[in-house]
């Protein structure tokens, strides 16, 4: 669920304001052009942090509260989000500088859904070995290391590099 809502709640970000005419009057007062795409980021992040995070664990938790009597241990539910939250920080990302170099809603939700979540997959399948140096393999690592499972160091340097390039 949250790939998929990132997507398509980011896939308008600079996309709909160059289409309005509205993004060339933004780059045209005396702002860098990474301020106004940082800012929009910023912006995202927070917005996907209530959407994704903290409406979600609040359910979460209040409905373990009434369905067993009890609170739920943080570790439980709070790794699983993190791993989400890497998801959506990286689809994120993607659906920004994909609507920087290309035209149409359309084409940055098929970018990000093939780049972020499709070709990772079908190659997941095929070769296993090559997951651990996909970016979307955060939410694993995550979820591994709040387990305390073994680690590739490789996933957390190539998601961040990733949306360091990106």
């Amino acid at each position: 669920f949250i790939p998929i809502f990132t997507v398509f709640s980011t896939m308008g970000l600079v996309g709909t304001e160059r289409d309005s005419r509205t993004l060339a009057w933004s780059l045209s007062m005396p702002l860098a052009r990474t301020a106004v795409l940082l800012s929009k980021l910023f912006t995202s992040v927070v917005a996907l942090a209530f959407a994704v995070v903290l409406i979600p664990e609040v359910v979460a938790i209040a409905a373990v509260r009434i369905a067993y009597g009890e609170f739920p241990s943080g570790a439980s539910m709070v790794w699983p989000e993190l791993g989400g939250v890497g998801i959506a920080l990286l689809l994120l990302v993607i659906c920004l500088a994909t609507s920087v170099f290309f035209r149409g809603q359309r084409v940055v939700t098929g970018t990000a859904l093939c780049v972020g979540l499709v070709i990772p997959g079908l190659i997941d399948g095929l070769w296993p070995a090559a997951s651990p140096w996909w970016p979307v393999s955060i939410d694993h690592f995550v979820e591994d290391f709040g387990a305390g499972k073994p680690l590739q160091a490789a996933t957390p340097i190539v998601w961040l590099a990733t949306i360091v390039v990106l």
